[in-house]
Order: C-alpha cells, then structure tokens, then sequence
C-alpha cells in the first residue's frame, strides 16, 4: 500500500518513527526518500528496523531510499489486517488537508478553518469532518447490534427472573410436607435450603454445558471477522453464568424462607 503524506504527517497523528528519520521539508531531496512500517520490515526480510533504513529500492521505475521506518498503526479498520505500507510525498498537492486542534472546543474552531480557506480559496468549496467520527462510522453496524443485544440480554435476565420465581415457588409448595418431615427429624433450615437449591443447580449446570460451547462458537465466528481482535478469556463466559447462579440463589432463598420459617405440624398437616 502506498500513501501519499506530507513531512508533517507522522507528528499530526502521533506516529512514531521508530528508525532514522521523516521527511526533511526539502521538496527535492524527499523527493527520492520513502518511509515505510514495521510489517515492510518484515516483509522485505530485514532483521531490524534500523538494518531497513539506507536501504534502496527501484520504486516506480526511479530508485529510491528509505530514510526511516515508522510503527504500525491501521489506518483503515480493524477488519483488514496489516499489510507492507510505503510513505511517499505527493508529486501535487492533492487529497485531505489535516489540522490537530488544540483546544478543548473543537467546534468552535471548525467554523473558523472554513471561514479561512473560503478567504483564500473562494471558488473552491470546502467540506470538513472530524476524522474521528469519520472513522467510527464503521462501527455503526456493531453499535447497533451490542445495543440490540444488550437488549435483549435484559429481557431474556427479567423474563428468566419471572419464570424462576413462579417456577421455584410451585416447587417449595409441593415440598412442604417434606420440609416440615425433615424439620422435625432434626434438619438444620441450611440443609433444607441446599435439598430446595439442588434441583436448580443441576439446571444451572446443564444450561452452562449447552451455553458455553454455543456461546464460544459464535463469538469466536464474529470476531474472526477482524484483523485486530482479543482473544477470548474463560472469564467472558464465567461472568454471567456466575451472574445467573447468583439471580437464582437469591430468588430460590426468597421463596423457600416463608415455607423453611413455618412450623413442622402446620408443614405436615398441609396439603
């Protein structure tokens, strides 16, 4: 890949030129320079970046230098992966002008570059951006679907919720005259929560076997869609399923406290 930059390129971005040396401002000189990154290092088979530097190249058709070398960065989306880049400076200014605005009012400022360009360049009409929300516009589909998600995880958590109360409060009724037997043949109410709790636990255990596969399957897909990725980390996965065990430890206690706290002879005499 080839991009086309002026001398001052690398400072506006915060670029670091790793080996040797930028641009000079010297139209002829730069002339027959080139810059290029860590990945063409590689590429071109050198050891280090500082080996890269001196080294000559016949670039279109004219045999150039290469004067430093600068780190990696994407310029485009982390969907594409990096790739060899060479820097050369245009044979006619062209493309976008960039300006680093140092203040904390960037919108103030914008009004001002137009207003100054039109001075200078009336018949020329100019369209800024703000390079950052440019360049975010090719997360939108992803925003879009980490709020829907997110959404619908809510949803499917209070839905869970609701079935798991009435669920665990028909289940405490039918083991009421359980709990009233094993009250009166000594059980501690710790045992009785834990015989209650039980049957959920194996569901939770069952559903995290389904879920964990399922769920790393399809991450794993979604994020192969990216050049820059993070790995996945068992904690991703941990997090709510602990979250999950903990909604059903507290429902299971709230419902089963009224029927643990009723006396032994009202528990067996229900039916």
């Amino acid at each position: 890949r080839v991009t086309e930059v002026d001398k001052d390129f690398f400072d506006v971005f915060g670029i670091k030129i790793i080996a040797g040396e930028g641009f000079t401002g010297n139209p002829e000189k730069d002339a027959e320079l080139l810059l290029i990154n860590e990945y063409a290092v590689w590429w071109m088979g050198c050891k280090s970046a500082d080996e890269a530097v001196g080294t000559k190249l016949v670039f279109e058709n004219e045999v150039k230098t290469i004067s430093g070398v600068v780190r990696d960065f994407y310029q485009l989306t982390p969907k594409e992966a990096l790739e060899p880049q060479i820097f050369k400076l245009p044979l006619r200014n062209k493309g976008f002008y960039t300006f680093n605005i140092g203040t904390t009012s960037p919108e103030r400022a914008l009004p001002l570059i137009k207003s100054a360009y039109e001075k200078w360049f009336p018949d020329n009409p100019v369209e800024a951006f703000f390079l950052k929300d440019y360049y975010n516009e090719q997360f939108k589909q992803e925003q879009r679907f980490g709020t829907v998600f997110g959404l619908f995880s809510i949803l499917a958590l209070l839905i869970t919720l609701m079935g798991l109360m009435g669920l665990s409060a028909w289940h405490i009724e039918q083991k009421r005259k359980e709990i009233g037997i094993r009250k009166v043949l000594g059980a501690s109410d710790a045992s009785i929560f834990r015989m209650l709790f039980s049957a959920y636990l194996i569901l939770w255990v069952i559903a995290s076997c389904v879920a964990l596969p399922v769920g790393g399957w399809f991450l794993q897909r979604w994020l192969e869609g990216f050049a820059l990725r993070i790995e996945l980390n068992i904690i991703i996965f941990i997090v709510p399923l602990a979250i999950v065990l903990f909604v059903a430890t507290i429902t299971v206690w709230w419902q089963s406290r009224k029927a643990i706290a009723l006396h032994p002879v009202d528990a067996i005499r229900y039916e």
